[in-house]
């Protein structure tokens, strides 16, 4: 009877425990399922996070080389104003002469 009293204490306490192992299992196997999803979110966005940085360094280099392009484009427009406002005057000039000229004659 003691030897029964105590088996029985003792498959309650190993149903107990087999019960908890269950439980501790199936925690588990959530969490790893959720860690391989956060995993693969983490995969996704370091992914896009790639793309993007590539793509803002090609439209850095893009806006670098339009920027060298404008100030080209400014340099040439300064030089071409600065000769039309020479030959302008030197029209002016020349006017001013031929106007004379005629006067002359």
């Amino acid at each position: 009877m003691l030897f029964e009293t105590r088996n029985s204490k003792l498959e309650t306490r190993n149903s107990k425990l087999e019960t908890r192992n269950s439980k501790l299992e199936t925690r588990n196997s959530k969490l790893e399922t959720r860690n391989s999803k956060l995993e693969t979110r983490n995969s996704k966005l370091e992914t896009r996070n790639s793309k993007l940085e590539t793509r803002n360094s090609k439209l850095e280099t893009r806006n670098s080389k339009l920027e060298t392009r404008n100030s080209k484009l400014e340099t040439r427009n300064s030089k071409l104003e600065t000769r039309n406002s020479k030959l302008e005057t030197r029209n002016s000039k020349l006017e001013t002469r031929n106007s004379k000229l005629e006067t002359r004659y």
